[in-house]
């Protein structure tokens, strides 16, 4: 439909226009209400360039304060591994020196647990010896009172035999003691020396293992250190490759918008003689309404739970009614797919509000970038663009 009313503005506008005196100078006197001066729509035009400007130096500011942050949060990070570096050292140091104070601790304990035994065994022993002593005495003591009288004679005569006797044994025990007293004092020695010697290989041998694991994880943790410097420092390349990248993508995205944007502000400005929105939509309303019989609605809604914007907003919405069949209608000077995304549930809110159903959803954009048109016919829209599209 929106098409047939298109075609017969295109076809019978122009010659209404040549052959009516009376509606050139309606379209005329409309036009003139509407549209803006050259003053105006030069400093329009200026306040744009100045914007971009502003845009332009904002993504400068965003830049510089992103690198800063980057920059500070490096720095941040390398004095948290020092520090957790000398923290771990003092860990290890610490946790060194408590085992071997333990060890120590241990080691003198059980000399001392030896010493004790070993003096108590000496005493043990003596005592034994000397309870051993006395017995034999006092055997000997008896058996000698019991045969004094027969060994007095005996002994007289055989004194100097058994003062012999007496002495070689006495020698003879002196010597067999002197030597199990020095057979268990060598035996305690060689104990000794052999306890003493293996607590010394133990302690070395897990002392050099210790100092070897310490060092493969010294060694690991810098390792591990380098690789991730290195892979930081590849991250952050990367990133300003990226960043340098998208840049130079959006000053040439840019420089082709501010193209684009001129030829087709220009080329509407040529076929209508229109600059501005509320004037294209106004003369097309008096057009529609007083010539072609087709109802133009501004319908202006509250939207109080945010279904459109997500807020509470104020909804306005133009609406096209011919024969019964309801369309929207969304006039933009340019149009990217958020517009079209907002102005989707522009039209589902009205709806929704009114009961009634939009039989077409039409957008009409002298500018849409041609990479946003497919997702925006997919949302159910029909775009109008290029100036060129107009037939004189």
């Amino acid at each position: 439909m929106e098409t047939n009313i298109r075609e017969l503005i295109l076809r019978e506008l122009p010659g209404l226009i040549t052959q009516d005196a009376q509606i050139r100078d309606w379209v005329l006197q409309l036009v003139k209400d509407y549209a803006p001066s050259r003053s105006e729509t030069e400093g329009r035009f200026e306040q744009m360039l100045a914007e971009f400007r502003q845009m332009r130096q904002e993504d400068q500011q965003r830049w510089e304060a992103t690198r800063e942050e980057y920059e500070r949060r490096w720095q941040e990070f390398m004095k948290q591994q020092r520090e957790e570096s000398d923290r771990r050292w003092q860990e290890q140091k610490e946790e060194f020196e408590r085992r071997w104070q333990e060890q120590k601790e241990e080691f003198d304990r059980r000399w001392r647990e030896q010493k004790e035994e070993f003096e108590q065994r000496w005493r043990e022993q003596k005592e034994e010896f000397e309870q051993r002593w006395r017995e034999q005495k006092e055997e000997f003591e008896q058996r000698w009172q019991e045969q004094k009288e027969e060994f007095e004679q005996r002994w007289r005569e055989q004194k100097e035999e058994f003062e012999q006797r007496w002495r070689e044994q006495k020698e003879e025990s002196e010597r067999r003691w002197q030597e199990y007293m020095k057979q268990q004092r060598e035996e305690s020695e060689q104990r000794w020396q052999e306890y003493m010697k293996q607590q010394k290989e133990e302690s070395e041998q897990r002392w050099e293992k210790y100092k070897t694991e310490s060092d493969r994880r010294w060694q690991e943790y810098l390792q591990q250190q380098k690789a991730e410097r290195e892979e930081a420092e590849r991250r952050w390349q990367e990133y300003m490759a990226e960043l340098r990248r998208e840049w130079e993508e959006y000053k040439q995205e840019q420089r082709q918008l501010m193209e684009r944007l001129d030829r087709k502000i220009d080329a509407l400005g040529a076929r209508w003689g229109l600059r501005s929105e509320n004037t294209f939509r106004n003369a097309l309303r008096g057009i529609l309404e007083k010539t072609f019989n087709v109802k133009v609605e501004r319908v202006v809604y509250q939207d109080e739970s945010g279904e459109v914007f997500g807020r509470p907003a104020t909804i306005e919405l133009d609406i096209l009614i011919h024969n019964g069949e309801v369309l929207a209608c969304e006039l933009k000077s340019s149009a990217t797919f958020s517009d079209a995304w907002i102005f989707e549930r522009k039209v589902r809110f009205y709806e929704k509000r009114t009961g009634r159903k939009v039989h077409r959803a039409l957008l009409i954009s002298p500018f849409i970038p041609p990479k946003e048109r497919k997702p925006i016919r997919e949302l159910g829209l029909e775009i109008y663009s290029d100036a060129e599209d107009v037939k004189p």
